[in-house]
């Protein structure tokens, strides 16, 4: 069935597993992995710092104002009452003597410990190194430099401290509240979502200035705007969390529209919009009760970014005698046999040409990251993080990185990409998981993931799905994949999804078939843990990936002027789309009122006869008001099935009125059922 929506068109995409794109791109980008790559032209790039301070200026929350030479610092501004007391600040300059420095006589509590070149010999960068007492207060601080040849202080920059949020306050803003099973997760590429404000389609002086809906790696136009201007639709479908492909910066010459190539980390891509605008959106979000997950990415940068282009210190980059690409094999970091080049090759491999891989062992680094990442919280008010390409930086920094984030925020939600394919891989990168290790055997300090992307169950319900039942095929594959989360803390916290902006449209992976694709997202809304919804799913947008996935990427119609259809509007979908698209509504509204999906406890019983039955049951009293079991029957085959309630007694009393979800239709559970063929069918009370 052909639903109204814009065709993808096949084309080159950033690369997930490796299509080189070759010698161009490192002329383009003007950067080498060649230990001797030289520099970025001095002038432009202070111009790009420059530009990016101002705009840091136009900000609603008090930013830093630079003065002579100084022509922007990082992070923009800070908060007292943070758990850690210490804070670095990077300084951008262009500075032949980095000179004296210090805190206006009159500030009280704060002590600046060390002045230091960002690398040997340098002067383009600092570091600033502080440290807040107990008596720091709230307040502007001015720092000086002694004018060289003379005995003159200078003011040098003026920066804002403001009082950090008390954590526990979570209404309104969620910052910080993580999320739950009793959550849905709407994925997003904002770029192809809704085009709200077209004079930013295109920003003079970045570099890519393609904006052409019929090529599926140039930029449409999406942006924030497009997304506030859509949050009925979007809360409709019954999510109570958005989670956005990255909005930072990219600004490379091709393929920016995805942002998985950020080029500056404290500055939203104009041509999505502005800092201001996105924490706009998280706060008219959090009006409306819907939490907001900021995409990151660890392992790598965009090749232009400054701090690489024109490099703060070269140890920030894994860089060898030429080109090397990482072998995306995650196995090899929990691999007992194997071999120190193949481990080292998937850590510090280049994720493709422009993407620098970063070495998270450099100090500075780690802290340049971890700050950047408190700062967003704070700023914007996030409820959690998405972190990509988990399983490709160093794992000993990233357990420092998820201590660093918990002791600031508690509650706050990380959810790593691991992209493997079988339950142990999975787990390995896990919170508490048994079975971790370093190859050396070191057990390292600083937790896990409290979750991870859950790729195994995803294989399990599209292969099972579309499998006819045996011995580990069908749906006990979705069975025995489940049976295996005794190696996870809590498997109840992973995010389950049928597809992503990386993988296979689900609709496709169904073939075209509606009645397994209902099936599908009535298992996922009813599983464990807490279910993720893909923008376009629920409106049959189909496409098996190409390498990279650029066309799964489609545009929602309606989000653009002129187009024929809008699901906006409710314009113009044919009627299957139309129709499944209320199945979709439905289920997510009813999931949002079930205290069940919630917070209840996942059992489930070996399928037989293409019949897998499974219960969430709140037996603790934690359950207020509503639903305390939900009986699920999935009938796998192509004929009715008559269950009887013999085996399942336990869950299936008799003579009780339950409601068939998410019709809400009254019924009496009997001593048997009667399954129409491949249908889940959902018993609440």
């Amino acid at each position: 069935m052909k639903s109204n929506r814009i065709p993808a068109q096949n084309g080159w995409i950033r690369s997930r597993l490796g299509w080189a794109i070759m010698i161009c791109w490192l002329s383009m980008l003007g950067f080498s992995a060649n230990a001797n790559a030289g520099k970025a032209n001095k002038g432009k790039a202070n111009k790009g710092k420059a530009k990016a301070a101002e705009d840091l200026q136009a900000e609603d929350t008090p930013m830093a104002r630079c003065y002579g030479n100084i022509v922007r610092v990082d992070p923009p501004c800070w908060w007292v009452g943070m758990e850690d007391s210490t804070l670095q600040l990077l300084v951008y300059t262009d500075l032949e003597e980095a000179g004296a420095w210090r805190i206006a006589p009159q500030t009280q509590g704060l002590q600046l410990q060390s002045v230091r070149p960002a690398g040997p010999g340098k002067r383009e960068y600092l570091w600033l190194d502080l440290v807040m007492q107990g008596d720091f207060e709230p307040q502007t601080v001015e720092f000086q430099r002694l004018k060289p040849g003379s005995n003159q202080w200078t003011t040098a920059l003026r920066y804002p401290f403001g009082r950090k949020s008390d954590p526990k306050a979570i209404e309104p803003s969620l910052k910080g509240a993580g999320w739950s099973a009793a959550d849905l997760v709407y994925l997003v590429m904002p770029d192809r979502f809704a085009n709200g404000d077209t004079s930013n389609d295109r920003v003079a002086g970045m570099r890519e200035q393609q904006v052409d809906r019929g090529v599926d790696q140039a930029r449409h136009g999406g942006d924030l705007k497009g997304l506030i201007q859509n949050l009925d639709y979007i809360q409709s479908l019954g999510v109570t969390a958005l989670w956005l492909n990255p909005v930072l910066e990219n600004d490379l010459p091709k393929e920016s529209y995805h942002g998985y190539a950020a080029t500056d980390l404290y500055r939203v891509d104009p041509r999505l919009g502005t800092n201001v605008l996105y924490k706009e959106l998280v706060t008219k979000c959090a009006q409306r009760g819907l939490k907001v997950i900021m995409d990151i990415v660890h392992n790598h940068w965009g090749g232009t970014h400054p701090l690489l282009a024109q490099p703060v210190d070269s140890g920030w980059v894994h860089r060898w005698p030429s080109f090397t690409r990482s072998n995306y094999r995650a196995i090899t970091q929990m691999d007992p046999y194997a071999q120190d080049q193949d481990r080292a090759l998937m850590r510090r491999g280049w994720f493709d040409h422009p993407m620098p891989d970063l070495d998270q062992t450099n100090e500075d680094l780690q802290r340049y990251m971890v700050q950047n990442n408190l700062w967003w919280i704070e700023y914007a008010g996030l409820a959690g993080y998405r972190i990509d390409t988990y399983a490709y930086p160093d794992t000993r920094f990233m357990r420092r990185w998820t201590a660093a984030m918990q002791r600031e925020y508690p509650r706050l939600g990380m959810v790593g990409e691991v992209w493997v394919h079988s339950v142990p891989e999975s787990a390995y990168w896990t919170e508490d998981c048994p079975l971790f290790r370093e190859p050396d055997s070191v057990r390292l300090a600083g937790p896990g993931l409290p979750s991870v992307t859950d790729f195994p169950v995803r294989i399990a319900l599209v292969e099972g799905l579309n499998e006819k039942m045996d011995w580990d095929r069908g749906l006990r594959k979705i069975y025995t994949t489940l049976a295996q989360d005794f190696l996870y803390k809590e498997a109840a916290r992973n995010l389950v999804f049928l597809d992503n902006h990386d993988v296979s449209r689900a609709w496709s992976e169904f073939r075209e078939d509606p009645s397994t694709a209902l099936m599908a997202y009535k298992m996922l809304y009813t599983l464990r843990g807490v279910p993720q919804l893909y923008y376009g799913s629920e409106l049959l947008f189909g496409n098996f990936a190409s390498l990279g996935g650029s066309n799964v990427r489609q545009d929602m119609p309606g989000g653009w002027s002129g187009d024929r259809a809008s699901v906006f509007e409710n314009r113009g979908l044919d009627t299957a789309t139309a129709a499944f698209l209320a199945e979709i509504k439905q289920l997510g509204q009813w999931r949002k009122g079930s205290e069940a999906v919630a917070k209840g406890q996942f059992e489930h019983y070996i399928p037989e006869d293409e019949v897998y039955v499974y219960t969430r049951t709140v037996s603790d009293g934690s359950a207020s008001t509503g639903s305390r079991h939900l009986l699920v029957l999935v009938n796998g085959s192509a004929s009715p099935k008559r269950v009887t309630r013999e085996r399942y007694a336990k869950h299936w009393p008799l003579g009780v009125e339950v409601r068939e979800q998410p019709s809400g239709f009254l019924r009496l559970l009997d001593s048997e059922i009667t399954l129409p063929p491949r249908t889940c069918t959902l018993l609440e009370w």
